[in-house]
């Protein structure tokens, strides 16, 4: 790990993506994984292959992954396979992998207006961030453009703008306004429970609990 002439250039970093490999190489119901930089809306971004035959969900290596790599470490993209694909010489046949990437992209969410006054915030939050317009509850952050180190760019604008502090771990497992929203609201719940004799502190809304993740099988 660490050979400079392996190394890509995401959002600023220097990266060698031998050291995501090794990590990703030790989730358990993961054979074999390769790290290629992929072009998206002009930018270059991190995708994951991994070999396996087992159903993963993506928030749960995206968990796992934060556990020992920085934030814009992690992949914005997974794909699954059962088996790599191979050159006619045995080899693995990268160019097809990258290729995956431009056939199987996750069909889009039907857009979902706010539905109150939480979710609108933390859209206005998303699109200025993402610069997209418009963004609905259900979208997946990181299937519309975004990437690990806009969430955490994400993270620290509702601690600035909405006083709640929300963990970029929790986050990972509910990339959508939608599940951002829940969170915020038990932050807040929770922070009353522990400090109710704090005027400042209010519950916000509930809202519907929904998960999205990024990612698809090859079978």
């Amino acid at each position: 790990m660490g050979r400079k002439d392996n190394q890509v250039k995401i959002n600023g970093y220097r990266i060698d993506p031998g050291e995501i490999e090794y990590q990703l190489n030790r989730y358990p119901q993961i054979e074999r994984a390769i790290i290629l930089p992929i072009q998206v809306n002009n930018q270059t971004q991190l995708s994951a292959y991994c070999q396996t035959d087992k159903q993963i969900e993506i928030s749960e290596i995206r968990e796992f992954l934060a556990n020992f790599l920085p934030v814009y470490m992690i992949p914005s993209y997974f794909i699954f396979l059962k088996q790599f694909p191979l050159t006619k010489h045995g080899k693995l046949d990268l160019n097809s992998l990258i290729t995956l990437n431009e056939t199987g992209k996750s069909s889009q969410v039907n857009y979902v207006a706010p539905r109150n006054n939480l979710e609108s915030n933390l859209v206005q939050i998303w699109e200025k961030i993402l610069t997209k317009h418009p963004i609905g509850i259900f979208d997946n952050f990181f299937e519309i453009g975004g990437h690990s180190l806009m969430l955490s760019r994400i993270v620290t604008h509702v601690h600035k703008e909405l006083n709640v502090s929300v963990k970029l771990a929790d986050f990972f497992k509910v990339p959508t306004i939608a599940g951002l929203a829940v969170l915020v609201s038990k932050t807040e719940y929770d922070y009353q429970e522990t400090h109710p004799h704090n005027s400042s502190a209010k519950i916000l809304s509930d809202v519907p609990w929904a998960t999205s993740s990024l990612g698809f099988r090859i079978s």
